[in-house]
């Protein structure tokens, strides 16, 4: 009877590992054909602007809330940016109380606002500005400008 129950239990294990590897491959691929759309609608985002080079600019996603007190602050910061790289980058802005947005902000883990990120779609690369560089302007424009000079090196590298 001992055997029976070790072989009926052993079966049962089997088969809960067996679909649990099936139901968690199916959530798995789900998750990568969501990110694929949603980088693909970044890239959409990015080449839509009129001024695209051969290789597109980067692009400077913020993630905010409207009723966040830290990404007020930030906003003047935000637009001081805008208006010095204007030529350098594209800007976007993601406000995350919209549930549209959900998915585009499971897809850049944004757990803390206000968020900036780098995506660079020509080069597959994405960078997350600390948040600690966003209240000292010239550590932040620091950061910006060391990634434009890795760029230009990426470009030369790619032609």
């Amino acid at each position: 009877m001992i055997k029976y129950k070790l072989v009926i239990l052993t079966i049962i294990g089997l088969l809960a590992g067996f679909l649990g590897g099936y139901f968690l491959a199916d959530k798995n691929a789900a998750m990568a054909a969501k990110a694929e759309r949603i980088s693909k609608a970044v890239d959409e985002a990015v080449s839509e602007t009129k001024e695209v080079k051969e290789f597109g600019k980067p692009a400077l996603v913020y993630f905010y809330g409207k009723e966040c007190s830290s990404c007020q602050k930030f906003k003047p910061t935000w637009l001081a940016l805008k208006k010095k790289y204007k030529n350098s980058f594209n800007f976007i802005e993601i406000d995350v109380d919209k549930a549209e947005n959900a998915p585009l902000c499971y897809e850049f883990m944004v757990n803390v606002i206000p968020a900036v990120h780098i995506e660079d779609a020509p080069f597959r690369n994405r960078a997350y500005i600390n948040p600690m560089e966003y209240h000292f302007v010239p550590r932040l424009e620091d950061t910006l400008n060391r990634y434009l000079e890795m760029r230009e090196i990426l470009k030369k590298g790619a032609a």
